[in-house]
């Protein structure tokens, strides 16, 4: 229950503090295996774009959820498509999803960091329990795509990165991994209150400057004090020039560092 009630909490601070950005600042993935996979048939935007390995035994799942501040991203538009497209080359299958806008649930008054209002919390509680629909999907069809359902991982960017925070803490018990990049700072203290010890470990990666208000990497260093002070393991990594974030080990990407800490 209380997890439950901080989730409402997170949705309602997020909500008017995650802006949208789109094209500029996100790349095309590379054609995936699979386009436009129906993972529900609730909402229009229910669907995923999925690339598999080469592998012959079952294999591990990375899903991402693209940002935009519950109203606007794509799934094929990704922040850091270069560290993306490498995953089906390590052996882990990639998985972009889709999910519905609030605008698409029937809300139709202004929200969002733009605007500094945000929608009743319910519509972002859908939104998310909508976008966790995608990794139901994925268990339940993981032979046919060749997936290991008990290896599932999930990052995501900006407002996907709150659902992949949210999805792993709060919502789902059997995520091995969690990739967050883009962490929208004001919502820490809320996600910091959902985890503990047992919850999957945490890799946070951030390329935001330090004018970058919504994704400040102050709320990422936050976010990891809050995972070691409650003994999750969680590293941190940024580019130092830019927000003074410890620099990836060389020669190594975010998911090198989350595989290599998960996949053993």
């Amino acid at each position: 229950m209380r997890k439950i009630f901080v989730v409402l909490s997170v949705l309602l601070i997020v909500s008017c503090g995650t802006a949208v950005r789109t094209n500029a600042e996100a790349g095309v993935l590379s054609k995936p295996t699979f386009k436009d996979v129906r993972y529900s048939d609730k909402y229009e935007r229910s669907v995923m774009d999925i690339w598999l390995t080469d592998s012959q035994d079952p294999a591990p799942v990375l899903v991402y959820f693209h940002g935009g501040g519950f109203k606007g991203g794509d799934k094929k538009k990704v922040h850091n498509k270069e560290i993306y497209n490498q995953v089906p080359d390590l052996g882990v299958v990639l998985v972009s999803a889709n999910y519905p806008f609030i605008h698409q649930l029937g809300y139709d008054k202004p929200y969002g960091a733009k605007e500094n209002k945000h929608a009743p919390l319910e519509y972002y509680e859908t939104v998310i329990k909508a976008a966790h629909e995608a990794i139901i999907y994925l268990r339940k069809n993981a032979e046919k795509y060749g997936i290991d359902p008990n290896k599932i991982m999930i990052s995501g960017s900006s407002a996907g990165a709150t659902i992949a925070e949210v999805i792993g803490l709060a919502l789902d018990d059997n995520i091995i991994g969690l990739l967050p990049t883009g962490h929208p700072a004001l919502s820490t203290p809320q996600i910091v209150s959902l985890i503990d010890k047992d919850d999957p470990p945490m890799v946070i990666w951030s390329r935001s400057g330090l004018k970058d208000e919504v994704h400040h990497p102050s709320g990422s260093k936050l976010l990891q004090e809050g995972c070691i002070n409650r003994g999750l393991d969680c590293e941190l990594y940024g580019i130092p020039k830019r927000n003074g974030l410890p620099a990836l080990p060389k020669g190594q990407t975010p998911v090198d560092v989350l595989f290599s800490k998960v996949l053993k």
